[in-house]
């Protein structure tokens, strides 16, 4: 019964708003969080045009490292870019629910 009571105590507590975003339980989607896809998409852009140029000097100058280094930068980019694209399609989903 003490758990039950504990539970509905956090959850109470959860929507008044009393805990921060640094204390909110996992596995819920928060305005701030769901916000953030242009960011995440333009990070991965840059991330995947820093890593575009890493591959073309890497293979001008002939080291394989860089060249290697830049394609998993480019990849980076890319992955940032599908979290940024699968945020908003969260928020477009919330939005017409």
């Amino acid at each position: 019964m003490d758990r039950i009571a504990d539970w509905l105590n956090v959850r109470n507590k959860y929507q008044l708003g009393a805990f921060s975003l640094a204390t909110k339980p996992m596995g819920f989607a928060t305005q701030e969080s769901i916000m953030s896809s242009g960011t995440d998409k333009a990070k991965g852009l840059a991330n995947e045009a820093i890593g575009n140029i890493k591959q073309g000097v890497g293979k001008a100058i002939g080291n394989k490292e860089m060249e290697v280094k830049g394609v998993v930068q480019e990849r980076k980019g890319e992955a940032q870019q599908a979290v940024g694209k699968a945020k908003d399609s969260v928020k477009k989903v919330v939005d017409n629910a």
